[in-house]
């Protein structure tokens, strides 16, 4: 079974600011906030960006409020 973890702890556990995410993402660091506090907003695409930034598998992912 794979660990689930939210964007957060993702970015927590792999040591990643919001700063070098929206960087590596070409998004706004706002954008970054959002994404973090409305992950079921969410679009699988971005969905799939996200867990490429942060060398996780999609599914690792949990994108509930």
């Amino acid at each position: 079974m794979k660990l689930r973890r939210t964007i957060a702890e993702w970015m927590t556990e792999k040591g990643i600011r919001k700063e070098k995410l929206a960087a590596d993402m070409q998004v706004s660091v706002p954008t970054i906030y959002n994404w973090i506090n409305k992950p079921e907003r969410i679009t699988f695409e971005k969905g799939k960006r996200i867990a490429d930034a942060l060398g996780v598998e999609l599914d690792e992912i949990i994108f509930l409020p």
